[in-house]
This record gives C-alpha cells, structure tokens and sequence, in this order.
C-alpha cells in the first residue's frame, strides 16, 4: 500500500467544491484529500478540451431547437429564448485556450498564472501550461470564496516564480478635454477617439458589448414586432368580435397583442440608451443634427451600422461643433466645388470627395454602388410587376364602370399601387451618390443644357450615371469639374 503524505498546511491551497492545490517539490497536485500519493503525481498534459468548439456547437443546437420548436408549436414568443444562446456566445468569445484536464501539473511546463477577481467572492487563478510540445492549454482553479483564499494563493504562486500580478493601469482622463453630452454624460477627447464618461467613470469593459447588446435589442425588437404582427393575421383571418357574448375568450387574443406591443420596449430601451464606451473616429459613418438631437451613425456588424443619439438640451454651442470636429475628418483645407443644394466636392488629388450638408460620410463610399444596384433592379422589378397587370387586365378586359364587374377596379388601383412603389427605388437611382469618386473610376462626361453628367465604373461593365443640376454650378466649378474628371 502506497505511503500517505500529509501536504504541510503552508503548501496547501484550498478551492471551491472541497478540493486542494498541493504545492509538492516538482509541480501542483489537484485532488479532494489532504495527502499527496505517488498516483497524484501521474501527468497527462496532453489531455485537453475545445470548450470553445463545443459550446459554439451546442448554442447553434439551442437556437436551431428554439425556432423548431416556435415553428411546430406555433407559439413564436418562445423564440425570444434565442437571447440566452446569443449571452453565451459573449463570453464564449473571450476564451484563448484549451482546457486542460491533468490532476498534477510540473512546475517546469508553468508559463505563468494570472489571478482573475470574478463576481460574488468568486476568484480564479488562471495557468497557463506550455507541454514540451509546445502546445498551450489553461488550467483553471476556483480559488476559495475570501480574501485570505487569495492572499494564500498569491503567496503560493509568487513563491514558484510564476505569479503575473501585473494589473491593467486606471486610464487617466483628468488631463483629457471634455465634452458635455447628456446629464453627468461626457466624452473625454483623446486623439481620434472619444471616451465615454459616465457618472465621472470610464468603464472601458464595455467598449465589446456595446456592438452585442445593440445587435440583441434590435433582434428582439424584431422578434417581440413580429410575434405581434402574425397573432393580428391570426385575428384577421378567423375574426369574431370580442363584443359578442358568444366570443368573450377573443379578448385574450387582443391582450396578447397588447402584451408582445409593450414587452417591445425592453429592447427598445437598448436600442435608443446604449452607447459605445470607445467611439473611435474611423467607425463613424455620418452624423444627422436636427433641432432636437445630435446622432451619430457608426459602423456596426458587416454593413450594419448604428445609431447613437444625444439630446441637444444639454450641449453647449461649443460642445456641438467640438463634437463634430472629433466626430468628422477634417476638409476645411480643401478647395471646394458647389455641385448642389447644401452638396460640394472637395478636391483631394485624384479624389472628389462627397460633402453633403457640410458632412463628409466615409462609410458611404463602398455602399454606394450596392444601393444604386438594388434600386436599379427595385425599379425594374416594380415595373415589370406592373406591366404584368397590365397585360392581365388587357387579356380579360371588362369595364370596371360595368355594375356587374366593379370589383374589376381593383386590378387598376393594383396597377397604380406598383407604380407609385417605383417611385422609392426611382428616388436612390436619382440621389444616391459615391462620398468618395476616383478618377480612375471615370468613364465619360456627358453636359446638357440643364444637367451635369458623369459616368461612373458600375459592377463588371455596368455603369451608373450621377446627375447634378447645372443651376447650382459656377462657370468656373463646371470647368473645375471637368478639369478633376477628364480621361
């Protein structure tokens, strides 16, 4: 029978769920008793677990479950659920590493340990182990719920050489100039980034979520919307007056609908209040400034942007032209062509680039071509819709001021609802245009007596036409332009 040692208390770590860390002359032995056996000292560090993988895998499960499940119950609040997968996948993305699984772990293959304050008295003590194939897992210990757990582990540690008590320096803002937002909200200017200030408190945690969490409430202002909007088309099609006293029940339906309007607010309220701590200049895609609020449009996920807005009732007239200066690049050096109402180009090179209303909207310059493109194909599609009809009408013609056919003017109010949707398509195709047009993207010039034209490089050996009105022009902005285009 093996000889049983009894760890000296001063080498002995206690942790969570009654086991202990045995601090041994070659390495740290992880068991449930209070003895050090030879079987405790058996090292296999090679064995490791994806965490990550696997908890991708079973959110993917979860979510594809949850819609499954909205779909064959017909009850769609419940793919509200979706939350709690997209929560884990939040912190799934701040792990590094594999865990690793050994019990006894050689002092030698110790990279360094980090201690982690956790919520609630929960701390860990991270190490990071290197095995001799140079492969890096972690090791997570739940370090006892007290301060003299943690003193002790900081002195075990520290006595090995490994301890990494390096804390990440408080951000000093004091010196940083500031701008007033909203009540006790400041922006601290720090070169091309502004600092969110909140209650005098810089929480730089936040600078992630704050992308998450707009992208979660906009998703469940969605969900809750459109659960709303199937359960009225489920009234519709089957309607029975809740007045009736036969169908007094159909007033739950009614309050239903009242239920998923109101329950719209929770992320409502995330979508209108959260802010990003970090606003660096380079995601700002726009700002819109009207009489009651100061929005600024920032990148978002893809090609997702997002809005945040701050009331103007608590800016000063400074604050907001120092919020624009730090929230726009900076063109006054530029010369200037006035090519429109409130629309310029500024002259940067072999660059022309987009001022509409004194704004310059960087984000807008790749888009530009996707937006024009689609509006092409909206018009052509609302058109050929309407031709359609058209050509149905014409095929079984009958006189809608016939008493017998008076439903058949309902066919012409079709035809007349597709025309007027061209108009939205019709709109981009006429006003959306590059913020940023390269000369080499040119390829010709066409001037009427009205209009300035320039022929841009579309998608393959497509183009696009950008129209201005030569009644806002100069003599002198027209051969400016020409001068900038010209092939």
């Amino acid at each position: 029978m093996a000889k049983l040692i009894k760890t000296k208390p001063e080498d002995l770590l206690n942790l969570q769920s009654g086991d202990f860390a045995h601090f041994v002359s070659d390495g740290i032995a992880i068991n449930d008793v209070k003895t050090f056996e030879p079987r405790h000292r058996i090292s296999n560090l090679d064995k490791t677990i994806n965490v990550k993988t696997i908890r991708i895998f079973a959110n993917i499960l979860f979510s594809c479950t949850v819609f499954a499940a909205a779909l064959i119950s017909g009850f769609y609040p419940i793919s509200l659920l979706i939350f709690l997968a997209l929560f884990d996948i939040r912190s799934v993305k701040r792990i590094d590493f594999p865990i690793n699984k050994s019990s006894f772990i050689p002092y030698k293959n110790i990279e360094e340990v980090k201690m982690i304050k956790g919520i609630l008295g929960l701390n860990y003590a991270h190490i990071i182990i290197k095995d001799d194939d140079g492969n890096i897992s972690l090791k997570k210990l739940k370090l006892y719920d007290s301060q003299s757990g943690w003193n002790r582990a900081v002195v075990l540690f520290n006595r090995i050489g490994k301890l990494n008590l390096t804390e990440k320096p408080v951000r000093d803002l004091s010196d940083l100039k500031r701008i007033v937002v909203g009540n006790r909200i400041e922006y601290a200017v720090d070169g091309d980034e502004l600092l969110l200030i909140e209650n005098g408190k810089f929480i730089e945690e936040r600078v992630d979520p704050f992308k998450y969490f707009r992208f979660i409430a906009i998703i469940g202002v969605i969900g809750t919307m459109g659960a709303a909007a199937a359960k009225v088309t489920a009234i519709l099609r089957r309607y029975q007056s809740p007045f009736d006293s036969a169908n007094k029940h159909e007033i739950i339906n009614y309050l239903v609908v009242v239920f998923f309007l109101l329950l719209t607010l929770i992320p409502v309220r995330y979508v209108r209040k959260t802010r990003p701590t970090i606003l660096r200049k380079s995601d700002v895609r726009g700002l819109e400034i009207t009489k009651k609020e100061f929005a600024i449009k920032v990148k978002g996920w893809g090609g997702f942007n997002f809005l945040i807005k701050h009331n103007l009732k608590f800016f000063s007239s400074e604050g907001v032209e120092e919020l624009k200066k730090h929230s726009t690049t900076d063109l006054s050096h530029l010369k200037r062509i006035v090519v429109g109402n409130g629309i310029e180009y500024a002259v940067d090179g072999d660059e022309l680039l987009l001022i509409e209303n004194g704004n310059f909207i960087k984000g807008r310059a790749d888009p530009f071509k996707y937006f024009r493109f689609i509006a092409i194909i909206g018009v052509i599609g609302t058109m050929g819709a309407a031709a359609a009809k058209v050509t149905a009408i014409l095929r079984r013609y009958q006189s809608p001021f016939d008493s017998a056919n008076k439903h058949e003017i309902i066919n012409y109010l079709v035809v007349v609802f597709f025309l007027l949707l061209t108009l939205i398509p019709v709109r981009y195709v006429r006003k959306t245009r590059p913020t940023i047009l390269r000369k080499s993207d040119v390829r010709g010039l066409e001037i009427t007596k009205k209009e300035f034209a320039v022929k841009v490089k579309g998608w393959g050996k497509f183009n696009f036409l950008i129209k201005h009105n030569l009644k806002f022009f100069s003599p002198e902005g027209v051969e400016e332009l020409k001068k900038h285009l010209s092939i």
